[in-house]
Order: C-alpha cells, then structure tokens, then sequence
C-alpha cells in the first residue's frame, strides 16, 4: 500500500475568482498557523494564468490518500 501526501492551498484574488496551488509531499508536522506564515509571503509573487493577482489565504487542506493494489 502507498501513501501520498499533498498540500492544497486555495488563495482569492484580486479578480474575485480563485487560486488553487498544490504542493507534493509537505513536510511533516505543518500546522495552519506556519502555512499562514508561509502564504504571507507567496501571495506577492503568485498570479494566475489570466494575470489575477493572489489577495489572501482562503483554505487550506492536507490531502492523503492511500493507493492499494488489487492482487
């Protein structure tokens, strides 16, 4: 059995619409309080393919999922 792990983070921009950015195999032990740190300062550099610009961290989520072969 294999366990991913990825980090979703979803920004609003300044078109209104929303930024999602995926990050494989986060480090372990991250808390909402250090990815808020961390956003702080991304949000300057990120901007969508259409040139919206990143306003603020909405969400954040801790995907794992689990891959079992069948045999």
């Amino acid at each position: 059995m294999a366990e991913t792990k990825k980090l979703k983070m979803v920004f609003s921009t300044d078109a209104n619409t929303h930024l999602n950015l995926t990050i494989p195999n986060p480090k372990e032990g991250l808390t909402l309080k250090g990815v808020r740190e961390a956003a702080t300062s991304m949000i300057p550099v990120l901007m969508t393919s259409k040139g919206a610009k990143a306003a603020a961290l909405d969400r954040v989520v801790l995907v794992t999922t689990t891959e079992e072969e069948l045999q």
